[in-house]
């Protein structure tokens, strides 16, 4: 009796500490910020890479860059598609199929490295499919319908993607992250917190990938987590002082100036040590939109911020003026330099990690 008794104080004494920390947030204030955040602060050394186009190949601006095995996928703007090169900057091959036919697309939704292969998955909405091409050459492997819409995916294996759809479009169709079955019909939901009024969505990315889960942001709920197949474990939680109220959320789209002076998490990067976030806030001055983009630091461990206007090289002074942020691994993350008008090369700045 006194054992089982003992039993049930401990569980609601875990349950009480459980809620507590559950209620416990990182305060970040948007006005506290100083002018820059010094690589060296979170970056042991940075180093170059060049990935090489043809003469002919203009891949525009940089929408997403995964590193998976020993190979750089690089989706380019413009139409130009999926670029895939070796650890060396050569190109390895193209995916281009733009068109109508059975082995085309039509758009990049959005791209997947397929883990256990290497090969790409597109999400072609505009045909309700996801498409297969090879990593070794790039050629149409085969197709499969896809009948609810999301914004992003992860491939592990082919019998299983995540889908990640961070807003609300109906009752018909998933939010929140879930699980399809080779079919890509939902078989598990894995994070469903996206209500009816979250119907505004912000398009840069919603992940950092890595081998056997990978990381979001849940702009909804400014929480970060654990993505597996096995379910969501949230790390943070943030209480961002300018964020979009939810009651904004469901009009936004149509009336963008109603988030004058609010804030979204525009991009980010982990590390084990560390979490860098940059947040747009916007500003809209008679007809003019010029949001203002802030970066935030945060050890992991002892939860202290930092925030800033500009990540400063202090290593060798090289100077990047885009917001250009990419997450390749735990130890490792990208920038890219600011392009150059005779050469159409793609240059890249290697954060290598404390």
């Amino acid at each position: 009796m006194m054992k089982s008794f003992c039993s049930i104080l401990l569980s609601l004494f875990l349950l009480s500490c459980n809620n507590h920390q559950d209620d416990m947030r990182v305060v970040i204030d948007l006005n506290d910020v100083e002018e820059r955040l010094e690589y060296s602060s979170f970056v042991d050394s940075v180093s170059y890479i060049t990935l090489c186009l043809e003469d002919d190949m203009h891949i525009g601006n940089i929408e997403r860059l995964y590193k998976r095995g020993d190979f750089y996928y690089v989706l380019g703007s413009h139409r130009s598609g999926i670029y895939i090169f070796d650890m060396k900057g050569h190109l390895y091959s193209h995916i281009n199929a733009y068109g109508e036919g059975p082995n085309d697309f039509r758009d990049i939704s959005s791209f997947s490295v397929v883990y256990s292969t290497g090969d790409v998955c597109i999400m072609d909405y505009a045909s309700q499919k996801l498409k297969y091409y090879g990593l070794l050459n790039g050629d149409y492997l085969y197709s499969e319908p896809c009948p609810h819409w999301s914004v992003d995916l992860i491939v592990p294996d082919l019998k299983n993607k995540i889908f990640i759809s961070p807003f609300y479009m109906s009752e018909n169709n998933p939010s929140g992250i879930w699980i399809g079955d080779e079919n890509n019909v939902l078989v598990k939901q894995l994070m469903n917190d996206v209500m009816p009024e979250h119907k505004f969505y912000y398009y840069p990315m919603t992940y950092n990938g890595s081998d056997s889960c990978f990381y979001y942001y849940d702009r909804n709920w400014n929480y970060f987590s654990i993505v597996s197949e096995k379910g969501v474990d949230v790390m943070h939680r943030f209480d961002v002082k300018q964020c979009m109220p939810s009651s904004l959320m469901a009009n936004a789209m149509g009336n963008i100036k109603s988030l004058n002076g609010y804030s979204i998490c525009d991009r980010f990067a982990y590390s084990h040590s560390n979490l860098l976030m940059l947040f747009c806030r916007f500003s809209f001055e008679e007809d003019k939109a010029e949001h203002s983009y802030i970066w935030a630091m945060m050890d992991n461990h002892s939860k202290q911020l930092k925030l800033a206007y500009e990540l400063y090289n202090d290593f060798d002074n090289v100077e990047i003026n885009n917001r250009e942020l990419f997450y390749l691994d735990e130890k490792t993350w990208a920038r890219v330099l600011d392009e150059d008008s005779e050469n159409f090369d793609i240059h890249l700045q290697l954060l290598h990690l404390k």
